[in-house]
């Protein structure tokens, strides 16, 4: 695992130890995001970036593209 990755992965367990599972799972009263689906979405948010990286070192190729007419536009 990368050095990067790996601490902060070990910032994270430290961040969540002792948090009880059952109270991360709890959303706050104003209906925000639980710490449970926070780092759930963490994770799932990583692990697409470590697919499309591999990806683009499995084949060679950047999977960038061009800017379309809209995006140009909208950047404008």
């Amino acid at each position: 695992m990368h050095p990067l990755l790996a601490a902060t992965r070990r910032l994270l367990d430290d961040a969540l130890a002792g948090v009880d599972p059952s109270r991360a799972a709890v959303r706050t009263i104003d209906g925000k995001w639980s710490v449970a689906e926070i780092v759930e979405h963490l994770a799932l948010a990583y692990e697409g970036t470590g697919k499309g990286m591999r990806r683009c070192l499995d084949t060679g190729a950047s999977m960038a593209t061009p800017p379309s007419m809209r995006q140009r536009v909208r950047r404008w």
